[in-house]
């Protein structure tokens, strides 16, 4: 069976899930609900057109943190949308947690000024709930080196460590 992880469902992430038409797609409950009814200063993100098709196809609404199967869990992330969320897979490096929006680059993760020990992303509709998901991240990813933003170009062409 295919399975897709929408993390969530701004259009830069959702456009081609039509693509995926024998998946299994996972959302997170409250990201449904938020983007079919955002808030105005939010609506810009979300495109009904590209979420409509997702209603007739094998979509699986979770809430909370659900293990997928053993060894990948899907992590509820929110901050920078209501029903983010992130994947916790297990590696033989350790566990590793691909991020995505949550932290956009490495220097999210990394902020480079002394007051805080995080950059937020300049997207966030809570920024309490993004702090207490980076710290959520780096407790279960086994360093911070096997934790993996959603947009750092630095990724390009790299691969995860086998599992």
């Amino acid at each position: 069976m295919e399975v897709l992880v929408l993390t969530h469902l701004h259009f830069d992430h959702v456009a081609c899930a039509g693509l995926f038409e024998n998946a299994r797609i996972y959302v997170q409950r409250k990201e449904w609900e938020a983007a079919l009814s955002p808030l105005p200063p939010l609506r810009p993100f979300y495109d009904r057109n590209l979420l409509e098709p997702l209603e007739g196809m094998d979509l699986v609404l979770v809430e909370g943190d659900h293990e997928l199967e053993e060894g990948l869990m899907l992590l509820h992330l929110p901050g920078h949308t209501e029903g983010m969320q992130g994947l916790a897979l297990r590696t033989k490096a350790g566990t590793a947690v691909m991020a995505s929006d949550l932290l956009y680059t490495y220097l999210n993760l990394h902020s480079p000024f002394p007051h805080t020990p995080f950059y937020p992303p300049a997207i966030h509709v809570d920024l309490r709930e993004w702090f207490s998901s980076v710290q959520k991240v780096l407790r279960i990813a086994s360093s911070r080196e096997l934790v993996y933003p959603g947009h750092d170009p630095s990724l390009e062409g790299r691969e995860l460590p086998e599992g």
